[in-house]
């Protein structure tokens, strides 16, 4: 069998300092969003094309936050960075570096994130298997902000939420369930 990789050995990066609590690829391919407990957000890539013992990786601190970032999600275009802490949904603009909407009105503890294809919906998965649907975009952000008539509700499921995945169609998500269960 030929191997799929030249080097199967891992390169490692100290990207953080202590415990990462999500990752995500850019949209692009580009690099790779992570969170960790030191409550920052971190866009990382390597300088160059090809991965050698001599590799360097370029590392961005894009955010410090005063909670722990739990679930990260990148939107479809790139653009923006959803931020899943604890009962705080943040939407954060990758190019201008800043938080530019938020939805506090999410109980419990929120456990993954994931933006439809188009980039128009964000689901949000709860620990109490609860997945939350948000629309946050509008022309000016305006309609982001805490509004309780901003969220749907689909429940049903029988343990926590472990990731969110949308049909490239965009009309159906699925959701894992910490319980080895598909809904």
């Amino acid at each position: 069998r030929q191997k799929l990789f030249e080097n199967t050995k891992f390169f490692s990066f100290p990207v953080h300092h202590g415990e990462i609590t999500a990752m995500a690829l850019a949209a692009d391919g580009s690099g790779v969003f992570t969170a960790g407990i030191d409550n920052r957000v971190v866009f990382s890539r390597l300088r160059s094309g090809s991965i050698s013992e001599s590799s360097e990786l370029e590392v961005e601190n894009l955010l410090t936050s005063p909670r722990a970032i739990l679930a990260l999600s990148p939107s479809p275009d790139g653009r923006y960075l959803a931020l899943g802490q604890f009962s705080l949904v943040s939407i954060f603009d990758v190019r201008e570096k800043r938080v530019i909407a938020e939805i506090s009105r999410v109980e419990g503890r929120i456990t993954a994130l994931a933006w439809d294809p188009k980039g128009g919906f964000l689901a949000i998965g709860r620990a109490s298997g609860d997945v939350l649907l948000w629309e946050p975009y509008d022309e000016d952000w305006s309609q982001a902000q805490d509004r309780p008539d901003v969220l749907e509700t689909y429940s049903g499921a029988v343990s926590p939420i472990v990731k969110i995945v949308f049909h490239p169609a965009g009309r159906v998500f699925f959701a894992a369930e910490r319980e080895g269960i598909v809904s």
